[in-house]
């Protein structure tokens, strides 16, 4: 039995055969047959006489670039379908094939100017959500903003839960500077049942990354709700989590950063996700620390250095965090020299390593990693400037250790 696209294929080829007197039609036609049964080689060497007879035939143009486009010779097909238009630029099949092409290629903006041509043609075929959606966003990057606005609108009243045009809507409003009508659409789309939930979370990840402080400072309340609909929806979402903490981060909210991070820990272990599953196991360690719980900080760093010994940012903490307290320094020393094997040119985590061969002692030992550190980010830190000064002090480079002390002044 033939399959519909076969069948739509034969009854318009009869058609082209019928507008086209010139062409040879049994030469044609069994061409065609090639195209259908999916012998594109055979095909194209058909069109490519048939189009040697007569260059201006639209017909054999159209089929000479549908088969190179399905060979992958991108450009020689544009340029045969593009002839194909010009030569009859009402043809929805050959518009919605150049069309279908840019789409394939990438190059939205041509896609979009003829889906704009088709849904003009033949409006109840090409008027979907997809279609003007694709042409809004092109009217937006153009900065048409009232068409742009236009073709959102009419894509959310085929499909109110589309998700492209409500985020090409909010995005619209964005830059129009009507954020209320940006936030109200983005809830919209936070609520929208039909999209994934690492879509929403990635793209409020997204929009988290590209506000500035003026921005957060008007605007903050409102995104922090829409992260806080986020975590109640999708509890198991661990980006979700990680951007309701980075806005617990931007409060100085460290007990609520902890909590999105612990509650990280369980779903990042049944997903397997190990890197999640690190960050936050070190996140919490550093975490308690911080708040004087020593020992469930460590209990944590064990736990993760189980899971990947040579984890590097827990190796620092936990080596550095060890001297500070003075204790177990042999071993705050090997786990340094772990982390600094893995980034070397980490001026953290080389100052780590120098400082704890001071605590040993060991000062010329230490020097060479300072000044390693100083060529790699170590003059921004008031710490690690300081923590050289010292080591110079003791080795008795009196002028030296005074000039990075005054640098380490300088940075507090």
């Amino acid at each position: 039995m033939c399959s519909m696209r076969k069948v739509l294929t034969i009854i318009f080829t009869l058609l082209l055969c019928i507008a086209a007197n010139a062409q040879d039609k049994a030469a044609f036609i069994k061409a065609v047959q090639a195209y259908t049964d999916n012998d594109l080689e055979k095909a194209k060497a058909s069109f490519e006489l048939l189009h040697a007879k007569d260059s201006t035939d639209d017909a054999s143009l159209y089929y000479l670039g549908l088969c190179e486009f399905h060979t992958g010779d991108f450009d020689n097909a544009e340029r045969h379908l593009g002839k194909a238009v010009s030569i009859d630029s009402t043809n929805i099949w050959y518009i919605n094939s150049l069309a279908t092409l840019y789409n394939a290629a990438g190059k939205r903006r041509q896609a979009a100017i003829y889906c704009e041509k088709l849904i003009k043609l033949a409006p109840q075929q090409y008027r979907n959500s997809y279609t003007l959606c694709l042409v809004a966003d092109e009217k937006l990057s153009s900065r048409q903003d009232s068409l742009a606005r236009k073709y959102y609108e009419m894509a959310l009243e085929i499909d109110p839960d589309y998700a492209p045009a409500q985020i090409g809507l909010s995005e619209f409003m964005r830059l129009s500077g009507n954020m209320p009508g940006y936030f109200k659409i983005l809830r919209e789309f936070i609520d929208n049942k039909d999209v994934k939930p690492e879509i929403k979370s990635d793209y409020m990840n997204t929009l988290m990354q590209n506000i500035d402080a003026k921005f957060y400072w008007v605007w903050g309340e409102q995104i922090s709700i829409l992260m806080d609909r986020c975590v109640e929806l999708y509890p198991k979402d661990i980006q979700a989590r990680i951007n309701k903490a980075q806005i617990c981060m931007i409060k100085e909210d460290t007990d609520g950063m902890a909590e999105q991070f612990r509650a990280i820990i369980p779903v990042a272990r049944e997903k397997k996700d190990t890197t999640n599953l690190l960050m936050a196991l070190s996140t919490v360690g550093d975490y308690h620390y911080q708040k004087g719980e020593k020992k469930k900080a460590y209990a944590i760093y064990e736990e993760a250095l189980v899971i990947k010994p040579d984890y590097a940012p827990v190796l620092n903490n936990y080596a550095y965090f060890l001297s500070e307290d003075g204790k177990k320094l042999k071993k705050a020393l090997e786990m340094s020299r772990i982390a600094i094997e893995s980034e070397p040119d980490n001026a953290t985590y080389l100052d780590t390593y120098a400082w704890i061969l001071h605590l040993l002692k060991r000062d010329k030992e230490a020097k060479p990693h300072f000044k390693h550190a100083m060529i790699y980010g170590g003059k921004e830190s008031a710490v690690i400037l300081e923590h050289y000064s010292i080591v110079l002090k003791a080795l008795g480079e009196t002028s030296l250790a005074d000039y990075y002390h005054s640098l380490a002044e300088q940075k507090k």
